[in-house]
This record gives C-alpha cells, sequence and structure tokens, in this order.
C-alpha cells in the first residue's frame, strides 16, 4: 500500500511539475526591435529606449508585461496594450513602449539595459533586447579610471645652474576607454584638447630670472620673466603655434599659453598621443633656493568640451595639473654625501646638476 501510494504521489507530483512548465510557458511568438531616441552620452547620462515587439499572430491577452533591466541594479515593468495598424492590407499586431532613464553620476562608464516581455510569469527569450548606454565622465574622474597629470611633478635643478630644453610631459590617463575597459563597446574615445600654459601661480620674488621657452615649429624664443625673476604678463607677440612674429596680444589668463591642440587617437587601439610642454630654458644666473616657475596643462573632453576659442578658452570647464621646476640648495637630503653633489649636465636625472643615486 506503501509503495502505490508513492507511486502515486510520484506520478502526480511530476505530472504538476510538468503542467507548472506548461503554464509558464509563452503563449506569443514574434519578431522584437529596440532603439534608442535620445541619449547624453556624459554622466548623469539620461537616455530614451523604445521596445517594440510585432506577433506573428493575433495575441490571446490585450496587454503584456515589458520589463526593462537598466544594468544600474533598477527595474521597471510596465503593461501596454495590443496596438494593431493595416500594411499592405493585411492587420498587424504590436506592442509599443518609450521609457526614460538617468544612470548615476558616479556609476559605471557603460551600461547595458535588457528588455523583455513576461508571459505567464516566464520571460520570453525571443523577445529580449538589448541596449548599450554610455555614462562617460571627465578625465579627472578617478572612479572612471580618469586623471589630469603633468610629470614630473617637481623638476629640481641647483641653484646657480642653468636648465636647457627641458619639457614637461602630459601623463593624463583618460576616462572611460577601451584600456581600461577592453570589453566595452561604447568607449568614450571622443575628441580630447590639450593646453599648456606657461608661468601660472607665480609667487612674489621667487620666481626664476631670464627663464624662456622656445615656440612652435620656428622655436622661436619668448622669454616669461624678466632679470629678477618676475613674470612677463605681455603683450606677446609670438603666434603660440607657429612661433610666427604677430601683432600684439594679451592672454585671458595674463600668461603664456599655448595652443590648444586636439589630442590624436588610434582607431583601431583607442590610444592617445599626448603632448610635451615647449623646451624651457634659463641660464641659472641669480636663481636661488626656492625660486620656481610653474606650468600648467589644461584638459577638455566631450564631457566638458572646449569651447573653441584659442583666443578667450573656457578655461574655468578644463580640469587641470600643475609642476614646478624648482630651484634646490644642495645637497639634497637624498643627493650622496660629497662636495660635487651640484655638478653641470648630469644626464638621466630629473634634479638637474645632482648626482644620480
Amino acid at each position: 500500500m506503501k509503495s502505490l501510494f508513492r507511486i502515486i504521489f510520484l506520478a502526480g507530483f511530476v505530472l504538476g511539475v510538468y503542467n507548472q512548465s506548461i503554464v509558464a510557458q509563452c503563449t506569443i511568438v514574434g519578431t522584437s526591435g529596440s532603439g534608442q531616441l535620445f541619449a547624453s552620452n556624459c554622466a548623469p547620462a539620461t537616455t530614451i529606449v523604445y521596445y517594440d515587439f510585432y506577433f506573428n499572430v493575433m495575441p490571446p491577452n490585450p496587454t503584456y508585461r515589458v520589463q526593462y533591466i537598466w544594468g544600474d541594479g533598477t527595474t521597471n515593468n510596465v503593461y501596454p496594450a495590443v496596438q494593431s495598424r493595416i500594411i499592405g492590407g493585411e492587420t498587424f499586431y504590436y506592442l509599443r513602449v518609450e521609457l526614460s532613464h538617468t544612470y548615476p553620476a558616479n556609476g559605471l562608464c557603460e551600461y547595458e539595459v535588457m528588455i523583455q516581455i513576461i508571459d505567464n510569469g516566464s520571460a520570453c527569450l525571443d523577445s529580449r533586447q538589448v541596449q548599450l548606454i554610455g555614462n562617460w565622465h571627465q578625465d579627472d574622474i578617478a572612479l572612471a579610471n580618469g586623471f589630469i597629470d603633468i610629470t614630473p611633478e617637481e623638476e629640481h635643478v641647483c641653484e646657480g645652474l642653468p636648465l636647457l630644453d627641458f619639457q614637461f610631459v602630459d601623463a593624463t590617463h583618460f576616462s572611460c576607454n577601451i584600456q581600461d575597459n577592453p570589453t566595452a563597446q561604447k568607449p568614450n574615445h571622443e575628441s580630447r584638447h590639450e593646453q599648456f600654459v606657461y608661468g601660472t601661480d607665480p609667487l612674489a620674488g621667487q620666481g626664476i630670472p631670464n627663464l624662456f621657452i622656445k615656440v612652435g615649429t620656428a622655436q622661436r624664443v619668448v622669454y616669461l620673466t624678466d632679470n629678477n625673476g618676475n613674470p612677463i604678463t605681455g603683450p606677446w607677440n609670438v603666434d603660440p603655434v607657429s612661433g610666427a612674429i604677430v601683432a600684439p596680444y594679451y592672454t585671458q589668463s595674463g600668461f603664456f599659453e599655448g595652443p590648444i591642440v586636439e589630442i590624436p587617437v588610434d582607431p583601431v587601439t583607442g590610444a592617445y598621443s599626448l603632448n610635451n610642454t615647449y623646451p624651457i630654458s634659463f641660464d641659472g644666473v641669480g636663481t636661488v633656493a626656492g625660486d620656481r616657475f610653474e606650468v600648467t596643462v589644461r584638459n577638455w573632453n566631450v564631457c566638458n568640451p572646449w569651447n573653441g576659442s584659442q583666443t578667450n578658452p573656457n578655461a574655468g570647464d578644463a580640469n587641470t595639473d600643475d609642476a614646478i621646476i624648482l630651484i634646490v640648495d644642495g645637497p639634497l637630503a637624498n643627493a650622496p654625501a660629497r662636495d660635487d653633489h651640484c655638478v653641470r649636465g648630469v644626464p638621466g636625472s630629473d634634479q638637474h646638476g645632482v648626482h644620480p643615486r
């Protein structure tokens, strides 16, 4: 009797599971489609995603649940009514949904949106659609692997010694690019713009005397400080791009502003080719420890775009980083204990006139 009861129970259980499986199956067949009516790719990105589903035959229900899974932990369910339209004398039945969504300002660089129909409690697999949304950031956002960097942070030169044709390097790392997101299908490889500004944030009485740069393809010499190290604030008569002589002009910042240039990007690898500053030199006469000269790099990307003006750029929207040339009094704390630690022209060191360790 117990064996018979067990057989009947198991048979009933299997049949019940089978029936539930059938009930949970989708009762619709058709073709789905989706797209974006609008997308602002900069964080917090906002998008409007539409979803269509055309039934192969007249559907059994007047409404269906359409589910949007936005990829940021939020989900929306909507219940659109089945509509009909006549094309070429034939009646077609379909659903149409349009939903907007805003992603977190501090969110990921890219999100995958999945849209599907839920019928009888089951997701209809052939109804699924995927849309990719960029949520790009400015280039100073660490969360997106972005940072602005001009290097070295400090270039040390011993007092009284010269510096010849030294260049700072833009070592900025752009956010939301394919190098950090190798599987991304919507990386931010839009145009970036870069500018170096020379002599920023001067300190009274602590300038480097007779400092000059070589500007443009002509390598025109432009002095940025006078005999006492005081900043020269213009007017300038040298074109910042070519180095050609032009009508005198002043800059917005009061410092010499290099050209704003677009950063080239390799279309295959997504790698950017950043620039160096113009060569910086001085003869060292009259320098004392604590004298300094600062250079600033400005960065714009699609999320804080350059306004297109070379002479009146939107500097307040740029992300920046600074670096300085600093005159030091030897010996430095990390220099060897020897009398000739300040000698001319030691190659391979970022501390000019200082023996390498």
